[in-house]
């Protein structure tokens, strides 16, 4: 009614405002027009014909109206027909693997498109070792993967960007399972991970923001990772991190998401995990492990809930039973298992360039919880990133990268030792036992206590890392590349086991178990530092329809580490877990030492009209690990190509 008023109450101010004669004129033709527009949307017809750019037709074409549900589909010969169209209307041409073009129909009632590619152009210059080439120039096996792929994914680390887009790369847990801060696993050739390189450098692909990646690319065979030596036995994945674009821009992104268990076993119910033991024990020519009142009682608990879990236990009543005895029905995967965990991450960045410099500075903090249910696990990792190029003279080019990350993972020192909780449940939780006893207790089964107060175990890992270089281009096409990279890396891991636990039985009576003495505190540090000089220059020259490129460099590196660890029994109270307040045997190591390599690289490409493709690479590796006379290692390489489309 409300509606209906106002609309009335409109028409008599509208009959007071203007003569009825000239209302109803203007009505006529508001009408007329809209019919006009009609009559002209009916009016229009168009056909058309769409191709490739090589004017072969394209079958299968989506052929659309903007903003509605109208279009039409191209026949086997790339034609189409769409009627009732207006001079406004825009027809929209989609195709997989294709790029998306709009149209106005305006006065054409013809419409032949041509649809480019959207493919990876082969002329596309990507990275390989020391250096760049073109995409269709390559004849080794290599992946490149965009920034564009990464920005995409709501992930918390690269190698999660990385899963299920290069073929060939095998992405996947390890014995830790899904435990916050562990990395993933990465696999391309045979049974050992890939050799990481972030721009350019030796790094842990663990230490990364994946906002910060710009390109990767994976080299999967020999011909391709042969540059790199004996560390690319495994492939080698090259990193390229983000660098400043023109103007100023400043750039915040956050993720909120969670993980939760992807498939939990599901556990059956204590009656039938009875009835599957009693039988087996049957069958095995013995006596069933469950007896009839406690089946009875299972049942009962089930139906009617009117009971507790457990009775006292028939060979110790002073405690209560478990296994064969009791008569709960607990899922244990649900019970130890959240539904979901969140995980948070924040971005920032800060680019830009000028004529001669390009700069880029970034931010990032994660916080990622565990999926388990008791003993707050977590993980936090933080990262800076600096990364400046400024042009000096058009023949001379430095640069510098520095970056920082910091790792902290703090869990329980329960499933520090227990790796894989999943297996710990499936391998001996029978349902029929209770979560807490009669008196509102943790049973010990259920492992909330050891969790708790079992103590604490914290890794720390933080590293730094600076490369400062130059380019140097004396004449055009020959340019020489310097730099020098340096990493520092320390760790430090906080070890606390406390093995003494209070138990209740059935009078409320306390039950300590373990022994204090055996309880301890354990702490281990380390550092290692990274030297690294190189250079390496490369030539390029082209003959009229034959182009050549010739590199060569050398690299040489000291790492020096040094390991302390120092541990002491006997710990009087796990509030303040520390040497000092444990009075047991102290005991300690250290380890220090160094180890350096040297290595002599080269490669030669050769094409012809880039249609007949050449590339030989060669690699001399020698490493202080071995001993005198034995240090040095061969790894040559030659490939060759057809361009099929040239």
């Amino acid at each position: 009614m409300k509606n209906i008023y106002t609309v009335h109450y409109w028409m008599m101010h509208v009959e007071k405002m203007i003569p009825l004669r000239l209302f109803l004129a203007l009505f006529l033709l508001v009408c007329v027009s809209s019919i006009n527009t009609f009559a002209q949307k009916e009016g229009i017809k168009v056909t058309g014909k769409v191709t490739d750019s090589h004017k072969e037709s394209l079958p299968g074409v989506s052929v659309s109206v903007k903003g509605t549900f109208s279009g039409a589909v191209t026949d086997s010969d790339g034609m189409y027909s769409i009627s009732n169209l207006s001079k406004n209307d825009i027809l929209v041409f989609s195709f997989v693997g294709t790029k998306t073009q709009e149209v106005q129909v305006g006065d054409k009632t013809v419409i032949n498109v041509v649809l480019q590619s959207n493919l990876v152009e082969l002329d596309e210059i990507v990275a390989v070792g020391f250096g760049t080439a073109k995409k269709e120039n390559l004849t080794g096996a290599i992946t490149t993967v965009s920034a564009e792929i990464v920005e995409n994914r709501p992930v918390t680390s690269v190698t999660q960007a990385l899963q299920g887009v290069v073929p060939g790369l095998v992405v996947s847990r390890g014995a830790a399972g899904g435990k916050p801060g562990v990395d993933l696993l990465m696999n391309i050739r045979g049974a050992g991970s890939p050799y990481v390189l972030i721009d350019g450098v030796e790094g842990s692909i663990s230490d990364l923001n994946p906002a910060d990646v710009e390109s990767m690319t994976v080299l999967k065979d020999a011909a391709s990772a042969a540059i790199y030596g004996a560390k690319a036995a495994y492939g080698v994945l090259l990193i390229n991190t983000k660098q400043g674009k023109k103007g100023v821009r400043i750039n915040y992104s956050n993720n909120y998401s969670f993980a939760a268990p992807l498939k939990l076993p599901k556990q059956a119910n204590s009656y039938e995990y009875a009835k599957y033991f009693n039988t087996a024990s049957v069958n095995g020519g013995g006596m069933p492990l469950v007896s009839i009142e406690t089946m009875e009682r299972i049942k009962r608990y089930i139906n009617e809930g009117d009971i507790p879990g457990t009775i006292p236990n028939p060979m110790n009543p002073v405690d209560w039973a478990n296994t064969e005895y009791a008569n709960a029905n607990t899922d244990w995967f649900d019970f130890h298992f959240k539904d979901w965990a969140l995980q948070e991450t924040h971005n920032i960045s800060v680019s830009g360039a000028t004529d001669k410099t390009d700069y880029y500075i970034s931010g990032s903090t994660l916080d990622q919880e565990g999926i388990l249910t008791f003993g707050d696990d977590t993980f936090e990792k933080q990262t800076i990133s600096t990364k400046v190029t400024s042009k000096l003279y058009d023949w001379l080019t430095a640069s510098s990268n520095m970056r920082y990350s910091s790792r902290v993972v703090d869990m329980p020192t329960f499933l520090n030792q227990n790796l894989n909780m999943l297996h710990r449940i499936a391998g001996g939780r029978w349902p029929s036992n209770p979560v807490k006893d009669p008196n509102g207790h943790y049973m010990r089964v259920s492992d909330v206590t050891e969790i708790e107060e079992g103590g604490r175990t914290l890794d720390k890992n933080t590293g730094y890392m600076m490369t400062i270089g130059m380019k140097i281009e004396p004449i055009k096409d020959w340019v020489t590349e310097v730099s020098y990279d340096w990493n520092n890396t320390t760790w430090e891991q906080q070890y606390m086991h406390n093995p003494v636990f209070t138990y209740y039985g059935v009078n409320e009576q306390e039950f300590v178990y373990g022994n204090k003495e055996d309880s301890y505190y354990y702490t281990y540090t380390g550092t290692e530092e990274y030297k690294s000089p190189k250079i390496f220059s490369t030539y390029s020259k082209s003959f009229t329809d034959h182009n050549f490129k010739i590199m060569a460099g050398t690299q040489q590196s000291k790492t020096v580490y040094s390991r302390h660890n120092v541990g002491r029994k006997n710990l009087q109270t796990p509030l303040v877990p520390a040497i000092n307040t444990a009075i047991g045997e102290l005991t300690g190591g250290e380890a220090k030492g160094h180890y350096s390599t040297r290595s002599y690289y080269g490669r030669f490409n050769y094409n012809y009209k880039e249609k007949y493709l050449m590339e030989v690479n060669w690699r001399a590796d020698g490493s202080s690990y071995f001993q005198d006379g034995k240090r040095w290692g061969f790894f040559p390489s030659f490939s060759a190509g057809y361009n099929l489309a040239k």
